[in-house]
């Protein structure tokens, strides 16, 4: 009963190389490596993209563990998975 989304699997990477980007109005860090693939994936088209260090609150350690548990549901529910290896 969702939108059709893709799912990326990435590398996090180390977490000395933050860059930051405006996701709903506010600056949201993140790790180098996802700065760099969502440069890639960038398009002109709308595509919904399902990305783990933005879509669970990575502060928050009980949903975070409850998310992951989650994790093999939702790559295999997404209509594609992205995989980047950098």
């Amino acid at each position: 009963s969702c939108l059709p989304y893709e799912a990326l699997s990435y590398v996090w990477g180390p977490p000395s190389s933050i860059y930051h980007i405006h996701l709903n109005e506010q600056s949201v860090p993140i790790t180098k490596n996802l700065h760099d693939v969502l440069h890639r994936l960038r398009s002109a088209d709308p595509r919904v993209l399902w990305i783990d260090q933005l879509c669970i609150n990575q502060t928050d350690i009980s949903e975070r563990s409850s998310q992951v548990q989650l994790m093999g549901t939702i790559y295999t529910h997404a209509s594609r998975v992205i995989m980047w290896l950098g």
